[in-house]
């Protein structure tokens, strides 16, 4: 039948750039706001039904074709983004995320003699790509862990994944998700970390992290040492005092005790007169 040939001769149409062609029965792959071609080779002596469809069995539009082409239906969400091209093909303008989906074309003779159809699958994924990856450490010196986050501002079906490298270059490692979690005292300042994310049209890398070790000298550190050695000395403090009070209080109750003793003072003299009754 002729209408079969159409498939053979896909490859022959030129494709302009943002145009992605779609070829029955295999899985197109695509970014927003791209163009889909889904490749329909008609012979302009007969007279067709084309029918876009997506599954299950839902009509977007159709098509009366022969030496013109006339348009039956277009679903009204699809106005103004699906169309017939001159070239022999259905175009879907402006993809979305949304039409992420199953679809069907189905051509059908309308000869009066005649009943023949041909249905082909084409299947659509459409994703947005990956935008503005970050990569961040967070480092706490109480803690013993140090977190690696890695995340994007955008993107569909996004999977994550971190590169362990030694200090010497070496590749030690992959591991997979958006957060990683390393031990400070083993991996600090030995290994650098990239993060990679992805997803089936894009990818982005991020520049190489080095986790710092917390020193003696950090700034976390001294803050650390001060406290603790201000809440070690309260004790001390509080035995000094309670003891000052101690002495002080026993060195006043003694001086009252005590008697009083003059030295250094002018003692005046008595005199006694003793009277002779003898006489």
């Amino acid at each position: 039948m002729k209408i079969w040939s159409y498939v053979r001769v896909c490859h022959l149409f030129t494709l302009c750039e943002g145009i992605v062609l779609a070829s029955p029965n295999t899985s197109t792959v695509t970014t927003v706001a791209e163009q889909i071609m889904f490749c329909v080779n008609l012979q302009e002596e007969d007279n067709y039904m084309v029918e876009l469809a997506s599954t299950p069995d839902i009509s977007i539009a159709k098509w009366i074709v022969n030496t013109s082409v006339k348009s039956e239906t277009i679903q009204p969400m699809y106005e103004g983004r699906v169309r017939w091209n001159k070239n022999g093909s259905l175009m879907l303008d402006n993809v979305q995320i949304s039409d992420s989906k199953i679809y069907t074309i189905t051509i059908s003779l309308l000869n009066v003699d005649t009943h023949d159809t041909q249905k082909n699958v084409f299947v659509l994924s459409v994703f947005e790509p990956v935008a503005q990856l970050a990569a961040n450490i967070t480092s706490d010196c109480s803690s013993l862990n140090i977190i690696l986050n890695c995340s994007v501002s955008s993107g569909t079906n996004v999977t994550f994944l971190w590169r362990k490298k030694s200090i010497y270059g070496a590749s030690d490692g992959v591991y997979n998700g958006s957060d990683l979690v390393i031990n400070r005292s083993i991996e600090a300042e030995q290994h650098a970390y990239i993060c990679q994310a992805k997803n089936a049209v894009s990818n982005a890398t991020s520049d190489e992290m080095t986790p710092k070790k917390c020193h003696k000298d950090d700034k976390g550190g001294r803050g650390n040492l001060r406290w603790m050695i201000s809440l070690s000395l309260i004790p001390v403090v509080l035995i000094a005092v309670v003891s000052f009070i101690s002495i002080k209080a026993g060195r006043e109750t003694r001086e009252r005790n005590e008697p009083t003793v003059f030295t250094n003072e002018l003692i005046e003299p008595t005199y006694i007169t003793t009277l002779n009754q003898t006489g």
